[in-house]
């Protein structure tokens, strides 16, 4: 017998989509600091990417866009573009990307508020991130039916198209390797993980180590030598030696994450022990949550202390920003988000929005 998996009713599911596309319609031109230079990978067919070979499904697609639209059709680029967030996002709501827990559909305030974070910078500004998530939320969904559930070789199949899926991703973004490094270490390691979570904390202290020399080994290098004062110059411009300013609310605000940082990580812990995941899914945020987001933390904190400049530290925040977002939002879909992780999406939000505040009023690079 087919059962349909749980779904919100079309009145949260139309709230959110109204939320989501009234964004994408604000955020735009003068409003939206990516917007030119989105124009221009379209118009110079790549740009700065198409030089430093990246991205290469991205500009792909802006290819095909191309031959659809014409050169001068970047307006029309992102009208597609934001149509396709649209339908992803009304998709998203109803349960038929990834599956809810069934107890979602009673608390879907929580469930919007666990989906503005990942959708508010990504669908609006930073496209190519936004594109590349929703692939790997449908690879997610191969990862989320219990090994029970399917039959060996549908269950490899799933895992192969999972893998398929994220690094499809990872060519339409290439910070999204950091989730298929993710989800190939979960699925390597979950023979082993399944019966303790103490393999996982030994590769975190092993990463916060390696973070720390990597910090320091970097700083030493790159604050002192010519060749390191060369590269920093060539990677961040005028930004290689912003000066960064240190102060009691910046510890503070970075306090804050790290307490949301260790809610998210409680969470995951408890759901894993309680088996409210799936395997492999249960795999995967096991591996973000008290592997990466942990070790990324500790380094963004030995980067501000050793004086990098506010360019170097907002590169360590925005994998952190990309890699919570994603675990709040799985969380808000299996009903698991509570009062601290929604105090914690509500933070994430207000800087997302303060940061692109801060771009669109021209002013210097966020001092993180």
């Amino acid at each position: 017998m087919n059962i349909r998996p749980p779904q919100t009713g079309l009145g949260p599911a139309l709230a959110g989509l109204l939320l989501v596309v009234a964004m994408m319609a604000w955020l735009k031109e003068d409003l939206n600091p990516d917007w030119t230079g989105y124009a221009l990978i379209y118009s110079d067919t790549g740009a700065w990417l198409a030089d430093q070979n990246r991205d290469p499904l991205f500009l792909a697609l802006v290819g095909v866009m191309r031959t659809l639209w014409g050169p001068d059709g970047y307006p029309e680029f992102r009208i597609t573009v934001a149509a396709y967030f649209a339908v992803f996002t009304w998709f998203l709501l109803r349960g038929r990307v990834l599956p809810f827990d069934a107890d979602v559909r009673h608390a879907w305030p929580l469930l919007l508020l666990g989906l503005l974070p990942f959708v508010s910078a990504r669908f609006t500004i930073q496209i190519r991130e936004g594109l590349g998530l929703t692939v790997v939320l449908m690879g997610m969904a191969m990862l989320s039916v219990s090994n029970g559930q399917a039959l060996q070789r549908v269950w490899r199949t799933r895992q192969l198209l999972a893998l398929v899926m994220f690094s499809l991703g990872t060519l339409i973004h290439s910070g999204i390797g950091l989730l298929l490094l993710a989800v190939i270490a979960g699925l390597l390691l979950g023979h082993m993980a399944m019966r303790s979570i103490g393999l996982e904390l030994w590769i975190l202290l092993a990463l916060a180590i390696a973070g720390m020399a990597t910090a320091v080994g970097i700083s030493v290098f790159g604050l002192t030598s010519e060749a390191g004062n060369r590269l920093f110059e060539n990677l961040y411009g005028d930004q290689a030696y912003a000066d960064i300013k240190l102060s009691g609310w910046k510890w503070a605000y970075w306090g804050a994450y790290g307490l949301g940082v260790a809610a998210v990580a409680h969470r995951i812990l408890s759901l894993y022990r309680m088996g409210r995941l799936p395997e492999n899914l249960r795999q995967l945020l096991g591996m973000v949550a008290l592997v990466m987001l942990p070790a990324i933390y500790v380094t963004a904190l030995l980067l501000l202390a050793n004086g990098f400049p506010p360019a170097v530290v907002s590169g360590a925040s925005r994998m952190m920003n990309m890699l919570l977002s994603v675990t709040l939002l799985v969380l808000a879909l299996r009903g698991a988000l509570n009062f601290r992780l929604g105090l914690f999406a509500v933070l994430v939000l207000v800087d997302q929005a303060r940061i692109i505040l801060e771009a669109v009023l021209a002013i210097v690079a966020p001092e993180l």
